[in-house]
């Protein structure tokens, strides 16, 4: 890795396009010919969705010249379906989307997304508690994907993937909580680089509540990966928070433990280094400065540090360090917010590293009861050492969404990012325009 047009894929694949989708809380209830008592305690709440999204990006693959445009058109069908009660909850999510992209050079790439999350949960007790979450997301493509949708892959035609959480939630007091579970993941990734992997997992929660301003919890999670690669690693990870409510000033301080282990450092290591195995301890401080304790009673002020460690599909960790300071000030019609960051990725077993410093304001303007905009910039400059590239970027967003009766919603926004950097190789200009229309009974 280090190459600039890795780097360049790294940056692209966070935000490749910009999707909107708005939510929107309004139940169909559905009830059996019982009484209406039986019927209020069993009754399922079904609350279906229906949205279409089209864009028109004119560099999709964000090329310094021979720009590839695309027009995308994606249609998702999407349902929740949830059994309340005092003693059990099931809730289930399913979501189907389908994108078409007809590019300007000539190719037609047809994309199909199937997503499905499940959580059951059994009160045994007022203090006793048993449940079971899971997911499974399918992604796929007739042809290989031009857009790394996991990852590093970039030729995939199938990702599959499947986790299961089984778990179990004892109260020893009303302020003292204890909760066990364990993972069970699988990852079947078909294509050109195609790679399949299996997760075993097991984690352990302690937290106590002392006095009404003070809350801290303590974990403990072990994961084994296993990759078709022959890679693979054992991470144990030791982690702690303390939660303080001082009025006017909310602290957050976290801290913890983290030891991974490659399982064959030959095949995972970058260039000529292997990664063998190592330790570090992260941790991180956030807090909220109310604003009455400034006089001005709709602002907080956030600073925030914190370091962690990333993992990929092929062993190649890495750590971020990030100090961000965030505004937010909400007056009668428009939240107004702005934040400044700093921060760093280390590649391990690697001497490449990146840093970046930027800041970004935005603004939320509530027109009427019906709808709002939003004018969002940011500007960004990355360093990467050693080979000494540097890169500017800048991007900005203005979007519209209106509510226009109680079961339809439409909006519209205009996106653009620009590059420019010291290598030509990394310029890029891209401009996307998006509508959307989404239906919930």
């Amino acid at each position: 890795m280090g190459s600039v047009t890795d780097k360049k894929w790294a940056v692209k694949c966070g935000n490749i396009f910009v999707l909107f989708a708005l939510w929107i809380n309004g139940w169909l209830f559905f009830y059996s010919p019982l009484t209406i008592e039986a019927a209020e305690k069993k009754r399922w709440q079904l609350q279906p969705t229906l949205h279409f999204y089209e864009q028109y990006d004119d560099n999709v693959d964000l090329l310094p010249e021979n720009q590839v445009s695309s027009y995308i058109t994606e249609l998702g069908l999407g349902l929740t379906a949830v059994l309340p009660s005092s003693r059990r909850q099931i809730k289930v999510d399913t979501n189907l989307k389908m994108d078409y992209r007809n590019r300007s050079d000539g190719e037609v790439e047809t994309l199909h997304w199937l997503s499905l999350y499940g959580y059951v949960g059994y009160q045994a007790s007022p203090r006793l508690t048993y449940e079971v979450g899971g997911s499974y997301d399918l992604t796929y493509t007739q042809d290989n994907l031009t857009v790394p949708l996991v990852n590093s892959l970039s030729a995939l035609t199938q990702a599959q993937l499947i986790e299961v959480k089984p778990g179990v939630s004892y109260s020893l007091t009303k302020n003292t909580n204890i909760k066990g579970g364990l993972l069970y993941g699988s990852q079947l990734y078909k294509g050109d680089d195609g790679v399949d992997g299996t997760d075993y997992g097991l984690n352990f929660t302690w937290d106590q509540r002392v006095g009404s301003r003070i809350r801290f919890n303590l974990g403990l999670e072990f994961v084994k990966k296993d990759y078709s690669n022959e890679t693979g690693y054992t991470r144990y990870d030791i982690p702690g928070t303390i939660y303080l409510d001082l009025t006017y000033l909310q602290l957050q301080i976290s801290g913890g433990y983290q030891s991974y282990s490659f399982e064959n450092p030959d095949v995972a290591s970058i260039g000529t280094e292997d990664i063998g195995s190592f330790s570090k301890f992260v941790y991180g401080i956030n807090f909220d400065l109310g604003g009455q304790l400034l006089r001005l009673k709709a602002t907080t002020i956030s600073f925030a540090y914190k370091t962690n460690t990333y993992d990929d599909l092929y062993g190649q960790p890495y750590v971020n360090s990030e100090f961000s300071i965030n505004i937010f000030h909400a007056y009668k019609k428009y939240d107004v917010y702005a934040d400044i960051k700093y921060g760093k990725d280390v590649y391990i077993a690697a001497e490449d590293r990146r840093s970046y410093m930027g800041g970004n304001i935005g603004v939320r303007w509530y027109i009427d009861e019906e709808s709002y905009m939003n004018f969002t910039g940011d500007y960004t400059i990355y360093k990467y050492e050693p080979e000494g590239s540097k890169f500017n970027v800048l991007q900005g967003n203005i979007d519209y969404n209106r509510n226009i009766y109680e079961w339809l919603f439409a909006g519209g926004s205009y996106a653009f990012r620009s590059s420019a950097g010291n290598t030509t190789e990394g310029d890029y200009l891209e401009n996307i325009y998006s509508l959307y229309l989404k239906t919930s009974w």
